[in-house]
């Protein structure tokens, strides 16, 4: 387990979950569709911390666009033998299930992802996700070069290993978060 959630469990101690979730799409409007979900969670018993991890592709019943896949590495291939998106979705809120805090970066399109595709299915996604992109640009102690995740997470000497796949961006978002909240 990384030292930064250690520290940020004892910083915060009465935040017994820390889940960080990030979504891969077909392309950036409300009409597109979730390709892949990821989310990474933390939980802290007064003694222990225990680090899970959800990980699933969701088959978004149409081509997935060349440009997104040459972002995301997300093929048709891989999407196609998936869970379509009420069985996914359905799991996903049950692995969120008890979550006092839920971030993720750039929060606000993956909570609109997540609000639109959740009530095309006729589900509900109704969660306060919390942005480390926010949070990063209020910390005034860091002078980043930029914003984006892959640049903020480096900062802290954390090198993502698959940026734009939702498990990876999300445990980055995970420890920029920690990083950030240790720093306030």
């Amino acid at each position: 387990m990384l030292p930064i959630f250690e520290q940020f469990f004892e910083r915060f101690p009465y935040d017994d979950s820390l889940v960080s979730c990030d979504v891969e799409t077909t392309g950036l409007a409300n009409t597109d569709r979730i390709t892949e979900i990821g989310a990474a969670k933390l939980t802290f018993n007064g003694h222990t911390i225990k680090l899970e991890q959800f990980k699933t592709f969701v088959n978004p019943e149409r081509p997935i666009p060349k440009n997104i896949t040459e972002l995301t590495g997300i093929t048709d291939e891989m999407v196609k033998d998936a869970p379509k998106d009420v069985l996914a979705y359905g799991n996903f809120l049950a692995f969120l299930d008890g979550a006092t805090t839920i971030v993720a970066h750039n929060a606000d399109y993956d909570n609109r992802m997540l609000v639109h595709n959740y009530k095309r299915v006729g589900l509900e996604f109704n969660f306060d996700i919390q942005c480390s992109m926010k949070r990063a640009k209020q910390v005034k102690s860091i002078r980043p070069t930029s914003y984006k995740l892959t640049d903020l997470a480096n900062l802290f000497g954390y090198q993502n290993p698959n940026a734009h796949r939702a498990y990876d961006d999300a445990f980055a978002a995970l420890v920029l978060w920690a990083n950030l909240s240790i720093l306030e």
